[in-house]
């Protein structure tokens, strides 16, 4: 089984989550894990909570775990516990990019995880981030539908 953990700082998690929901359902939703680092209760030990919820997947398991930023401790706390064909942790999540995966992940038999597969969807989610306003002064805007099916 794959598994799905999203840690973060602040409620940034739970609020992918919950977005996770809205586009795919409940179902899927209840697939994924949260770790909300560093709130509520300051007293709260991230590190070992990171470490308990890895340590608790069945080692039959794998385990993709998204974080919210490369050099913040949430992530830190998470590198010793990778595992070669096992845990996996991408940083810097965005939402097509949990979408992506959750996706291929959730609504196909595929079991196993491909590095490349894994290198090749985060590429992708990095081409979502663009600022609209540039993309947009350098798109023709067609004024109607057929002026598109004429021109491509």
């Amino acid at each position: 089984m794959i598994r799905f953990l999203i840690a973060s700082h602040g409620y940034l998690a739970n609020g992918f989550k919950s977005a996770i929901e809205i586009i795919m359902g409940k179902e899927i939703a209840d697939k994924i894990s949260t770790i909300n680092a560093f709130v509520g209760d300051c007293n709260n030990d991230v590190k070992s909570d990171l470490e308990h919820f890895v340590k608790n997947i069945p080692s039959s398991d794998k385990l993709i775990v998204f974080s919210d930023i490369m050099h913040g401790s949430v992530n830190q706390f998470l590198i010793p516990l990778i595992e070669e064909n096992r845990v996996f942790l991408i940083t810097g999540v965005n939402f097509p990019l949990l979408c992506e995966l959750v996706a291929k992940y959730c609504y196909t038999d595929d079991q196993e995880i491909n590095n490349d597969e894994l290198l090749a969807i985060v590429e992708m989610a990095k081409k979502e981030i663009t600022l609209v306003n540039h993309y947009l002064k350098h798109v023709v805007i067609k004024d109607n539908e057929s002026d598109f099916f004429e021109n491509n």
